[in-house]
């Protein structure tokens, strides 16, 4: 749809002109000449046929046009600035863009989070979460965090977790015995390439029939369902021990398998760093540590 619509220079001259009343300051404000804002809004006159200003000799006075536009025209504009700052950031210069993986994101990043933006106030994330597996590193991203086998060509790769798998369930249906879980719902999480499957075999279970499988795309949901008593979930360590240690969840069982993937961290080469960069990186890998040596790993 064709829209008619001034250039934005235009009207940002002539908004900032009319909150001062004054062709001088609002050159100042916008870094601009008295006589390019003079022009902006001389051009504008002429674009919308109407006056906007009452050119006096030592000042200005919105005419009745000018004021109904005034009102309309600022809170647009600051609404875009608005918009802007939120979308795209207000200061990039501190700015870390981080792209994770949702389920680390909302189970393990965000509890912590908070934690680093206490100790630095002055750096800004954007954490986006892809709606896809993870692949290539998207442009524009400072970091990622994926999950697999920790090969990544040109990439700086740091390994954050060597997760164990095992169940999790409502801890009032905590059951001790292979038979009691054959009557649970068992809940799978696609996309890993460890699952039900791995942790039976390592269990003596490879051949529990188990009475009805449900699958998620997320361990969200699967902690999810499984925190409500709906069934039992299989669990990476790292994702559940947050649930875990608020008795959200409780593990039914004392087997735990290694994973054959983990969560990274990974960066190009050969791109410079900055003291954010290298803020957040430091502050990742020190709370991730407990992660690495299997002592976060909650007892059944």
């Amino acid at each position: 749809m064709k829209r008619r619509l001034p250039p934005l220079n235009w009207l940002r001259s002539f908004e900032s002109a009319a909150r001062l009343l004054s062709f001088t300051a609002a050159g100042e404000e916008l870094y601009l000449t008295q006589a390019a804002i003079s022009q902006h809004i001389k051009s504008l006159e002429q674009y919308l046929g109407t006056p906007l200003f009452i050119r006096l000799p030592r000042s200005l006075r919105l005419t009745d046009h000018g004021r109904a536009y005034q009102l309309r025209i600022e809170p647009v504009l600051n609404q875009l600035a608005d918009d802007t700052d939120e979308i795209f950031g207000h200061d990039t210069k501190n700015q870390l863009v981080i792209r994770v993986n949702a389920a680390f994101s909302v189970l393990w990043l965000a509890p912590r989070i908070g934690r680093f933006l206490a100790a630095n106030p002055n750096i800004d994330l954007r954490i986006t979460n892809p709606v896809w597996a993870l692949g290539e590193m998207e442009e524009g991203a400072d970091f990622e965090i994926q999950y697999g086998s920790g090969d990544w060509p040109g990439m700086d790769v740091t390994q954050l977790t060597r997760d164990t798998l095992f169940p999790v369930c409502h801890p009032d249906h905590v059951s001790r015995t292979h038979d009691d879980l054959a009557a649970e719902l068992r809940i799978h999480v696609i996309g890993y390439r460890d699952g039900w499957a791995d942790w039976c075999k390592v269990a003596n279970s490879a051949d529990l029939a188990i009475n009805r499988d449900i699958q998620c795309d997320n361990s969200i949901m699967a902690f999810e369902m499984a925190a409500k008593g709906i069934g039992v979930a299989i669990a990476r360590h790292s994702l559940a021990s947050e649930m875990l240690g608020k008795g959200v969840l409780a593990r039914p069982f004392d087997t735990a398998v290694p994973t054959s993937q983990n969560f990274y961290l990974i960066n190009p080469l050969n791109v410079s760093t900055s003291p954010s960069k290298t803020a957040f990186r430091d502050w990742l890998i020190a709370e991730a540590a407990e992660f690495q040596d299997g002592s976060s790993i909650p007892a059944p």
